[in-house]
């Protein structure tokens, strides 16, 4: 009995471990039960064929335990060499769930052959999930209102960032600008959901700022909302709307109702500057203050010219003109992003003078059109989730530079029921300005006739399983080429 005892614990601590990729997809998918299933093909199959060898022992009545011990620890052994893109990140969160994992495989294993914990190890792991799930919605639920009442204690403007597209970029350059005048503090990265803000909140991260800045990110109709009734911001910007993330939201209007849904918070003495290119978010009814930013509006930019070194331009604040204004952001639409936080910026009182100094400082965001350092050639990294306003501003800074330009992408990725017709859409942007293509990924197909319809040759389009593989296949003409790394690439 001990020896099965002991065997039993092995055993089903090799197949907890060897279910990472479980918690990997719960990682990734924000530990929602939607995407529970959609774990690699290869995980999958090294369940069936283990478990298989597993119930072929167990078919001919073979009583070797240190055999199916033996096939287990294959089972970790060769799960550990499926890799994933980020890599698993070992949260507090993830141990809680191995530890009730690992506990669940021990029973499971005493009790049930190996061949059944094998094949059926995701949803083993689920009964697992299924286990922790109450704790952790009582343990979220703690740190948000831990958050909730800091911010609320807080005297700092708070000031929400929401949009389809360029919130980081608008974050990173509004928080140059404000640092002119104020002491602030900002989220890192893209860090947008009430958890994260919360950790961030938690960690004491405002507790001696005058400004605190906020990216709100949404995936479903509420999200913003949630985010407005836990931050209470004073003031916001809304970067524009896409047809982003329609896996999740089904339709356009559902985004456009979510991403507004700050309008609806803020109150009458409070503002948000929108952009004012934007007709649907332009035509929407609001209970604040609207200030607009970009072409035609409140601030704008003039005599502009861009370059493959950034833009120089006259930035117009009302009736003020700023004067030869230089930033190293690539492309106009960065020039969009620029007048949007220029003019939360100069409302909240930072001198147009400041605002000039601060645009010559600006880095580009990672990942968002950053030239990398590089031997052969130029390369830019657009490698950030994507959507179709972000193709069109990669084309048109591909269109500055004057070397061949070839492009690796794998399209939208969360493009729901209109993936097929996005994807057709991001190939036709991309075959008008490029010379060479390689396409990768599930959307390979509709980007390839996409990038035909754009006007480029088919001898010119190329697959490939990879971004690896990608590299390769066009490495020797990189020396004389601008490459760009487009749309939700792992580099």
């Amino acid at each position: 009995m001990f020896l099965k005892i002991m065997i039993a614990v092995l055993t089903g601590i090799s197949i907890a471990f060897g279910s990472f990729h479980t918690a990997w997809r719960l990682q990734s998918s924000n530990y929602t039960l939607r995407d529970f299933f959609l774990v690699s093909y290869k995980y999958y199959a090294l369940c069936i064929i283990l478990g298989g060898v597993a119930l072929a022992i167990w078919i001919l009545n073979l009583e070797v335990m240190l055999l199916e011990l033996s096939l287990a620890i294959v089972f970790l052994a060769l799960s550990i060499t499926i890799t994933h893109k980020p890599p698993l990140r070992f949260t507090h969160r993830i141990k809680r769930l191995f530890c009730v994992a690992i506990v669940v495989f021990v029973v499971a294993t005493f009790f049930l052959p190996v061949w059944v914990c094998m094949i059926f190890a995701h949803f083993l792991m689920l009964i697992a999930f299924m286990l922790t799930l109450p704790f952790e919605t009582l343990n979220n639920k703690k740190y948000l209102r831990q958050c909730a009442e800091i911010l609320e204690k807080s005297n700092a403007i708070k000031i929400a960032i929401t949009g389809s597209y360029g919130k980081t970029s608008v974050k990173n350059i509004l928080t140059v600008m404000l640092k002119e005048k104020f002491r602030v503090a900002v989220t890192s990265e893209s860090v947008n959901t009430p958890l994260g803000i919360s950790k961030y909140v938690n960690g004491g991260g405002t507790s001696e700022a005058e400004v605190i800045i906020f990216e709100f990110g949404a995936r479903k109709q509420g999200d913003i909302d949630e985010l407005c009734h836990l931050v209470k911001p004073n003031m916001g910007i809304i970067t524009g709307l896409a047809p982003q993330h329609l896996q999740t939201f089904k339709t356009f209007e559902n985004v456009v109702k979510t991403k507004t849904e700050l309008l609806r918070y803020l109150h009458d003495d409070e503002f948000c500057v929108i952009n004012g290119g934007d007709v649907i978010l332009s035509a929407q009814k609001e209970n604040c203050e609207i200030l607009t930013a970009g072409e035609g509006s409140f601030v704008t930019a003039q005599n502009l010219q861009v370059n493959c070194n950034g833009s120089e331009f006259d930035l117009k604040f009302g009736e003020i003109v700023v004067s030869n204004c230089q930033t190293k952001l690539l492309g106009r639409h960065n020039i969009t992003n620029i007048c949007l936080a220029a003019a939360c910026a100069y409302r909240l009182g930072v001198e147009s003078k400041k605002i000039h100094s601060a645009i010559g400082k600006m880095m580009p965001t990672p990942h968002r059109l950053e030239i990398l350092p590089s031997k052969t050639g130029i390369i830019i990294d657009d490698s950030y989730n994507a959507n179709i306003n972000g193709i069109c501003a990669a084309a048109d800074v591909l269109k500055i530079f004057s070397q061949t330009k070839i492009v690796i992408t794998q399209g939208i990725v969360e493009g729901g029921k209109k993936t097929k017709e996005l994807n057709v859409d991001a190939g036709k942007i991309l075959g008008e300005v490029v010379d060479k293509a390689v396409v990768t990924g599930k959307n390979a197909k509709y980007l390839a006739q996409g990038l035909l319809q754009g006007g480029l040759d088919k001898e010119d389009i190329l697959f490939a399983p990879s971004v690896t593989d990608g590299v390769n296949l066009i490495k020797n003409e990189l020396s004389e080429s601008v490459l760009l790394f487009q749309n939700d690439l792992p580099l």
